[in-house]
């Protein structure tokens, strides 16, 4: 199975380079849309050398019925999870779509493909920090550490190794990469605080870092690093502890928007392979820093009754934009559709006008949706579309809307300020719909009204990873960072059984700590995680007793805030999690 992003991402991929035109929407069936797809593509023809490549996360129950011509293209890895193989990779265009139109309706139990998308780094970074870095790194443990710190975190490009820091950091990728500015700043906050416990004696570092892409081919959104290349640092790094008995404690601090934000996706599937809590192994997340960026909405559906979604564009001359939409699959043959208008700005009158015609429309029986290069609208270099999938991730089904254009002479500024209108409705039962900007190269663009919470990147919205929030300075340390995570990661009407809160929703952020970079006036809850990781580590060398009782997150957390588990659900907040650990 294809997801919805993904498939849009493949016809927006080319739809733009080859001018093709379509006066009128035209709507296709899952059964249809291969074929579809498959004709519009054969209209042009890119020269091989420059075919785009999409990155692609996935998994599969069997690696050998992935079509030749993909298969080397894939890293495949069965990360000891069981029940079948991940596999990610950047992919020829050509080469996905024969696959596409072959077996593109295969079940998500058998095959499951879905769209790598951008990474963001939780803060900025800052040079200049590397002396006091070696200072610390001389005084951690080469030959028999109490506990082992691995920061997964940005390269950027080299043509040699990266600084080992006369071997005393342990890098998991060794070639053509060198730690980016966000990289060392993460690297240092994370030392100063294990120096603040006085324990680095007791601790060895690592670093896995993540590859740029090797070639930039594509949309400009593909032309950087994206989830694709962090699997890649993440399986490196889980391969250097394989033969390691004492804990092990990872720093994440970046994210991306992709997937339900249940623990479902690709990505945090693949990131548990690393290891458990059991095993004395714990993934520490930035919660993210787009509280304020209405990056994500919500919508609780009544029966038949329709709500909006409202998504207004900004003004940099970004040329893709993709949003998706996730709900649980109501039951009795409850049906979730949506109607897609497209609003340009007029100047003129200060206000947005309808100008794409007769709105895009999907729904359970009419999957895909598409409209291009309308003559007849003021909308007239813009490519829209529309694609549904019921039932993508178990129950959970989900809806993406594109929109790409082509950057000419004629139009160099892209995409136009467009307001981007979502109407969703139940048929005969409630539902409740999350929505996420996945792909934007446009800090402008937001949802109009945002729901507060969803603004959490992945990994840190599963319940499996220490998700952690922003504070500010002890002086202020109830006092939540603004940017910083806005509380529950997604919320579902649960129609089965009672939801992880009240109201529904996973419960993370799990704690916060402080924001602050060490040197700069930089703020990030980049510099948050590192620092629980480190205090985890204290834990482990300090209390031993307390380390004992840390067989989960949540036993993990109320240890580190000197609480008994498990922790009450009305002891938890929304910016805070469970406290500040700091």
């Amino acid at each position: 199975m294809f997801t919805p992003s993904l498939t849009t991402m493949m016809l927006h991929s080319f739809l733009p380079e080859f001018d093709i035109v379509v006066e009128a929407a035209t709507e296709d069936t899952a059964t249809t849309l291969p074929a579809r797809l498959d004709g519009w593509f054969r209209q042009g023809a890119f020269d091989p050398e420059e075919m785009p490549e999409l990155p692609i996360l996935g998994r599969v129950k069997n690696p050998n019925t992935i079509s030749r011509a993909l298969r080397p293209q894939f890293d495949p890895d069965d990360g000891g999870s069981g029940g079948g193989v991940n596999v990610w990779g950047r992919v020829r265009l050509d080469d996905l779509l024969e696959h596409y139109v072959q077996h593109g309706n295969r079940p998500a139990n058998q095959e499951l493909f879905d769209l790598g998308t951008p990474l963001a780094p939780a803060a900025n970074g800052s040079p200049g920090l590397l002396s006091q870095c070696q200072t610390w790194l001389d005084r951690t443990n080469q030959t028999d550490p109490k506990v082992h710190l691995c920061v997964i975190d940005r390269g950027k490009p080299s043509n040699a190794g990266p600084n080992n820091f006369n071997n005393k950091l342990t890098h998991a990728v060794t070639a053509n990469v060198e730690l980016s500015d966000h990289a060392v700043s993460v690297l240092y906050t994370l030392l100063e605080k294990l120096d603040g416990h006085g324990i680095l004696g007791d601790c060895q570092i690592y670093c896995s870092l993540v590859l740029p892409p090797k070639k930039a081919v594509g949309r400009t959104c593909f032309k950087h690093a994206n989830s694709t290349e962090l699997v890649t640092a993440v399986k490196a790094a889980g391969g250097l502890f394989t033969s390691v008995a004492e804990p092990v404690l990872f720093n994440l601090s970046m994210g991306t928007h992709a997937g339900p934000h249940n623990g479902l996706s690709p990505l945090e599937k693949t990131i548990r392979a690393l290891g458990t809590p059991a095993q004395g192994r714990f993934l520490f997340a930035s919660a993210g820093n787009d509280g304020l960026k209405g990056v994500a909405a919500q919508a609780d559906l009544a029966s038949n009754v329709p709500d909006t979604f409202l998504l207004r564009t900004g003004q940099a001359a970004t040329d893709t934009l993709l949003l998706e939409f996730w709900w649980k699959q109501p039951p009795l043959n409850g049906d979730v559709q949506f109607d897609v208008q497209l609003n340009v700005y007029d100047p003129g009158k200060h206000e947005f006008v309808p100008s794409f015609g007769t709105p895009l429309q999907i729904t359970a029986a009419k999957t895909a949706s598409v409209m291009t290069k309308q003559t007849l609208y003021k909308v007239q270099n813009v490519h829209c579309s529309a694609m549904l999938k019921p039932s993508c991730y178990n129950d959970m089904s989900c809806a993406a809307v594109g929109l790409s254009v082509k950057k000419t002479k004629k139009n160099p500024a892209g995409m136009p300020v467009l307001e981007v209108e979502v109407t969703a409705r139940s048929v005969k039962n409630a539902a409740c719909v999350n929505a996420w900007t996945v792909v934007t190269e446009d800090a402008g663009t937001a949802f109009v009204e945002g729901h507060r919470a969803g603004s959490l990147t992945l990994p840190a919205s599963d319940l499996d990873v220490v998700g952690i929030g922003g504070v500010y300075k002890p002086v202020l340390a109830t006092l939540p960072w603004p940017r910083g995570s806005r509380g529950r990661a997604s919320a579902y009407t649960d129609y089965t059984a009672a939801p992880p809160m009240p109201g529904g929703g996973q419960r993370v952020p799990w704690a916060a700590h402080h924001v602050e970079h060490p040197t700069t006036s930089d703020l990030g809850t980049s510099f948050a995680s590192p620092r629980a990781c480190a205090d985890t580590a204290n834990l482990v060398i300090k209390s031993p007793k307390k380390w004992a009782k840390c067989i989960d997150v949540e036993n993990l957390v109320a240890q580190l805030l000197n609480k008994a588990a498990p922790l009450p659900a009305a002891a938890w907040d929304d910016r805070l999690g469970y406290g500040p650990l700091g």
